[in-house]
């Protein structure tokens, strides 16, 4: 009997645990609207389906644990199962901005954006470049030759509907790199600095509308990387960037107005911003002004640096261990909810589980304590640029992943897409 009673016990224990299974697997199974929704868009991005299928209006299916683009003539198991994976375990809704040969272009990365609310419109830039590699090896289409000189330009798209839909992808200077963008409300338009390739120097052009810019000019100073990202107006209504010299060499900050021949270089930004990198500059409630800097500290986390007289001088570099980095760009702005928001990929090892920090400044003192954080996306998120909409408690985000065409979380910089974020 006792024998009996034992093994009815372990029949029950195994069909309840089969149960439990059962039950574990289908929540697994489950997708919300959302990521259905990314995952079909991601399908529609894959040029090999399309290939495949003949068209492209196809859709992820599942059937059991197996995932399609369309039918099963296109398998995508691995790749979709570690995309909705992300999907699941983040917050945002994106879409594509920038993708692997648009506009004839292999490879499009380094992203800045802006707001323009005098003419509605949100304005993104990048590095439209003519070779692969850097974060970016996408599947060429067939018959595709991709060369291997280093030639870039800046390209540009717009929105009008708040990040939904973009414009078609424009060129607006040749052999152009770095784009470092900043909306003036006292000039109402749109004043854009960048490296120019032919003599490395940074020139500035301005545009009333984001779409038509004036014949860039050198703003003489010195040589400098500047960006990429957003650059800063402050209270005043002045200008403030920063760029990187050398590889890890030093930063430098220069200020001043409309005027491309009127920048100041900070006093001691080149002397006291050693070893950092690419960089971004935002102004605190307090008014002072908070670098936040790309390093290669053991702290594997950002460098840290603050000036209380507009940029004209830079206290040491300090590390701020909360925001983790694997040497990477980030970017950094205040709100108009006096929010200090801080986007980067957090992890100490590699460029993935995109996050948003959301932060107050500590008093009047320029440090700021990080309150709470959104997984923006959890696999692959290399470069990206915030830029405040006018609206508390809301931010728009433009970054880079990996996508149809460059699946592996090592081409992080595959693709630029946009997300519309709340905190």
């Amino acid at each position: 009997d006792l024998k009996l009673q034992f093994l009815y016990f372990i029949v029950l224990l195994i069909k309840k645990t089969m149960s439990i299974t059962l039950i574990l697997a289908a929540v697994a199974l489950s997708l919300s609207t959302r990521c259905q929704k990314e995952a079909d868009r991601w399908c529609r991005s894959d040029t090999r389906c399309m290939n495949i299928i003949g068209t492209s209006n196809i859709t992820a299916v599942r059937s059991g644990t197996r995932w399609f683009c369309g039918n099963e003539a296109c398998d995508r198991t691995v790749e979709l199962t570690e995309f909705l994976d992300s999907c699941e375990a983040s917050d945002a809704e994106f879409v594509e901005v920038f993708t692997p040969f648009e506009g004839g272009y292999p490879c499009i990365r380094i992203p800045a954006v802006i707001q323009m609310p005098q003419v509605n419109r949100i304005v993104a830039f990048a590095e439209c470049r003519n070779w692969t590699g850097d974060g970016c090896i996408p599947t060429p289409p067939a018959g595709w030759n991709i060369t291997t000189n280093s030639n870039r330009d800046l390209c540009s798209k717009y929105s009008e509907d708040g990040g939904k839909t973009w414009s078609g992808l424009k060129t607006i200077f040749r052999a152009s790199q770095q784009p470092t963008p900043v909306y003036s409300a006292r000039y109402n338009m749109a004043i854009l600095q960048f490296v120019n390739r032919t003599d490395n120097l940074v020139y500035q052009s301005t545009s009333v509308d984001g779409i038509v810019w004036t014949v860039p000019q050198n703003i003489n100073l010195p040589s400098s990387q500047v960006g990429p990202g957003p650059g800063l107006q402050l209270n005043d209504g002045s200008l403030v960037f920063i760029g990187h010299n050398g590889d890890y060499s030093y930063d430098s900050v220069w200020f001043g107005g409309l005027d491309p021949h009127q920048y100041i270089l900070s006093k001691n930004s080149t002397q006291t911003l050693l070893g950092m990198n690419e960089a971004s500059i935002t102004q605190l409630p307090s008014g002072k002004l908070l670098a936040n800097m790309r390093t290669r500290n053991a702290c594997h986390c950002r460098g840290i640096s603050i000036s209380q007289d507009g940029g004209a001088t830079w206290s040491p570099v300090t590390f701020d261990e909360v925001l983790i980095d694997p040497v990477n760009q980030g970017s950094i702005v205040t709100n108009i909810d006096e929010a200090v928001l801080f986007a980067n990929s957090a992890s100490s090892t590699s460029r993935v589980n995109g996050t948003l920090y959301i932060g107050s400044e500590v008093g009047q003192t320029g440090n700021v304590k990080w309150n709470n954080a959104i997984t923006v996306w959890k696999g692959a998120f290399a470069y990206s640029c915030l830029t405040t909409l006018g609206v508390s408690h809301t931010v728009g985000l433009l970054w880079e992943t990996n996508g149809p065409q460059c699946e592996s979380t090592s081409d992080a910089s595959c693709r630029t897409v946009y997300s519309h974020l709340t905190y």
